[in-house]
């Protein structure tokens, strides 16, 4: 049998795509000419350590690498534009990658599992950040994302244990769900004008969170978005922002800030949350723990033992009309 005949053996291409390796080298170069990686056209590829992918190639398909275990490095050359769903999902001995400019998505679970990947370059011109593209990649210490990204997606840095930095550009308007949730490391964070929205759970249980900094433009932050953040003892937001229930730990000291951006300690022309009446107090409700203590007390309305950490929530007896009068 020829090169020629081996060479066919190892690479199935049709219409330059390369529809998969056969082969079992460590180090495997995809010959020229090939423009796209085809969906599982190396997976499970145990015997894989190195790969170097030519210019001309556009698009790394969903799975094209699917648990090569054993893959340590990957040359991604200028031209890629997409990077697809699970397309490096649990390589375990990836430490780095470099994504090239042209690259406009990072698709769903891109990178997921990668376990030892400690250092990740993304490149202005990307767009979206998938949900879970970086979601445990626990030796990864520190991302810059680029101005340009509109959407970090849910669990994009989910459980990402050694990540201490992250810098989110302008330009972003949507944190996702658990977006940086369990980032046990995760020590500050400045959300820059422009972000609307920061989602459930999106920094829950970041313990070494000790600042954030929220930026005027915020108008919701999610359920729980930082519960568990032991380490958040004081933080200012917007006077505007809506809060959803136990969106932050019940030690941590929250104050408000003006249009004329003047810190102030109460809210009374907060809007109302129709959709949790029953926990309107501890959004919005001026009123200092020991008036609605006061408050109970006249209504008869023994506290909940089972909720010490919602006991504003559970004092508030007051029906949607009391609040707004309340609050005017």
């Amino acid at each position: 049998m020829g090169l020629l005949d081996i060479f066919k053996k190892e690479f199935e291409i049709k219409n330059n795509a390369l529809i998969k390796y056969n082969g079992k080298d460590k180090n495997v170069t995809i010959p020229e000419g090939v423009t796209t990686i085809g969906k599982f056209a190396f997976s499970d590829c145990k015997s894989l350590q190195s790969v170097v992918i030519p210019k001309g190639v556009k698009t790394i398909g969903n799975y094209a690498f699917y648990v090569c275990k054993n893959l340590q490095t990957v040359v991604i050359p200028e031209g890629v534009t997409t990077i697809g769903y699970s397309a490096f999902w649990d390589c375990k001995s990836l430490q780095s990658v470099v994504i090239p400019e042209g690259v406009t998505t990072i698709g769903k679970s891109a990178f997921e599992y990668c376990h030892k990947l400690q250092s990740v370059v993304i490149p202005e011109g990307v767009i979206t950040i998938g949900e879970y593209a970086f979601s445990w990649c626990k030796k990864l210490q520190s991302v810059v994302i680029p101005e340009g990204v509109i959407t970090i997606g849910n669990s994009a840095f989910s459980n990402c244990e050694n990540l201490q930095s992250v810098v989110i550009p302008k330009g972003v308007t949507t944190i996702g769900k658990y977006a940086f949730c369990g980032c046990k490391n995760l020590q500050s964070v400045v959300i820059p004008e422009g972000v609307k929205t920061i989602g459930d759970s999106a920094f829950a249980w970041c313990k070494s969170l000790q600042s954030v900094e929220f930026p005027d433009s915020l108008e919701r932050i999610g359920k729980e978005a930082f519960y568990g953040c032991t380490g958040l003892k004081e933080i200012v937001l917007p006077k505007h922002v809506i809060i959803q229930p136990d969106a932050f730990p019940s030690t941590t000291k929250i104050s408000y800030r003006d249009k004329k951006k003047e810190i102030v300690s109460e809210r009374k022309d907060a809007p109302v949350q129709k959709e949790h009446k029953k926990k309107i107090i501890l959004s919005f409700s001026p009123l200092t723990e020991t008036e609605i203590k006061n408050i109970a007390e006249e209504k008869n309305i023994p506290p909940q033992k089972e909720h010490k950490r919602k006991t504003i929530i559970t004092f508030s007896p007051l029906s949607e009309t009391e609040l707004r009068r309340l609050s005017e």
